[in-house]
């Protein structure tokens, strides 16, 4: 979870700012941190589906989600969550060896030995009645024939699991990137309230 807050510099300068004009100082807060925010999360979507096989709109609709700042909340978080996504997602073909797939965009693909996602006699794709469709092994079980094995669907990591192992998503990198954009967009929201007052004057 990523935390969208001011500083207690910046606390304490903006209330001697609007000692007079409190209820201001909410407006100009929640509003900064909540366009700090929309920037954030779409910057760390970015960031994510650069480094991972994964669409843009799966990170919006299922990984990747902000809570936005209230006038009494002056806080926004972003959260990276979600489970693990299964391998059919990740550009999965298959082979005579097993079913190919990548997960990192600037790696090479790799192979799921045995695996199947389509049938072996027709060559169509596998779909449970639910209508999913997914990548498929036996699970190995000593003692048994193969055919007789139980079939097990087969996963990749969960997105925050592979977010960890992206450098620009460090939190150091993360909070030198909001702190120096809440900044500006603090004194941005600040001259609006002033122009404001200068126009009802």
């Amino acid at each position: 979870m990523i935390e969208i807050t001011v500083n207690r510099r910046q606390m304490r300068e903006l209330k001697a700012f609007f000692a007079e004009a409190p209820r201001e100082l909410q407006t100009v807060l929640s509003r900064a941190i909540n366009k700090v925010g929309v920037t954030a999360r779409k910057r760390i979507i970015d960031i994510i589906a650069q480094q991972i096989a994964v669409k843009k709109s799966d990170l919006r609709n299922r990984n990747v989600t902000l809570r936005r700042a209230t006038y009494r909340d002056l806080m926004a978080n972003i959260v990276i969550s979600g489970r693990r996504i299964p391998i059919f997602n990740f550009g999965a073909r298959q082979t005579k060896k097993g079913v190919t797939y990548r997960i990192s965009r600037s790696g090479g693909r790799k192979t799921a030995l045995g695996a199947f996602m389509e049938s072996y006699a027709s060559g169509t794709p596998i779909q449970m009645r639910s209508g999913h469709r997914g990548v498929f092994r036996r699970r190995q079980l000593e003692g048994h024939e193969l055919a007789r094995l139980p079939i097990e669907e087969i996963f990749g990591p969960s997105v925050p699991v592979a977010a960890e192992n992206i450098s620009a998503l460090t939190e150091a990198s993360l909070n030198n990137v909001i702190g120096s954009r809440l900044e500006k967009e603090i004194t941005t929201q600040v001259g609006v309230i002033l122009q404001r007052h200068r126009r009802s004057a």
